[in-house]
């Protein structure tokens, strides 16, 4: 019958209402997690950025400072090693020193030799390896956060379309609901007839 249609309509009316509230929600949260994504994502990025900045321009300098006053260091008592010895050498060949003081004066004199190229081979793999694998893994890190960011910029970008054309269905579906829910008013109102005065109908 033309009431149960109009029924059938407003329910149809009523689940649309819900359908597009319940996708209004959706959106919200969704639109809440990928901003949590994208704010993560770009916390990454500063703080990569920032970590090959201080190294950079902290923490490599520093790297280069410690490793030059170790080669100083190095070298100062190296050369008094050295100084130390040749004065044994005069002091032993007078007999002022036993051969066992010249022998140690000696052997200090090699191992301050030995620690010298130590500290330069050191700087030297500080220079060419260390640092430099450092910050390129650093500079890595940091493109790496920026493609992510990029990703997960997209990725929102294209789940806000769809969620957008999702909820637009919606809402035309509920238009159509409300314009079937109006016709099926129309003609069942269009059945009744309105008697001009009150009495009684007679078959």
């Amino acid at each position: 019958s033309l009431e149960t249609l109009r029924d059938q309509q407003q329910i149809d009316l009523k689940r649309g209402e819900l359908d597009v509230i319940a996708c209004q929600k959706r959106r919200e949260i969704l639109v809440n997690q990928q901003q949590a994504q994208i704010d993560q994502a770009e916390v990454r990025l500063r703080f990569a950025k920032l970590d090959l900045k201080r190294f950079t321009e902290g923490t490599h300098p520093k790297n280069l400072e410690a490793a030059d006053a170790e080669i100083t260091m190095a070298q100062a008592k190296l050369e008094r090693a050295k100084e130390d010895h040749s004065w044994s050498i005069k002091l032993h060949d007078k007999g002022f020193i036993t051969a066992r003081t010249l022998k140690a004066d000696e052997l200090a004199a090699k191992q301050s030799r030995i620690n010298f190229k130590i500290s330069e081979t050191n700087r030297d793999l500080l220079v060419k390896y260390t640092d430099p694998q450092t910050i390129e893994s650093m500079g890595s890190e940091v493109k790496q956060a920026e493609m992510s960011l990029e990703r997960i910029k997209l990725g929102a970008e294209a789940n806000l379309t769809a969620q957008h054309s999702e909820l637009y269905n919606y809402e035309i579906q509920l238009k159509n609901c409300q314009k079937f829910l109006d016709k099926a008013q129309e003609r069942l109102d269009a059945c009744r007839i309105i008697a001009p005065a009150d009495g009684m109908v007679i078959y």
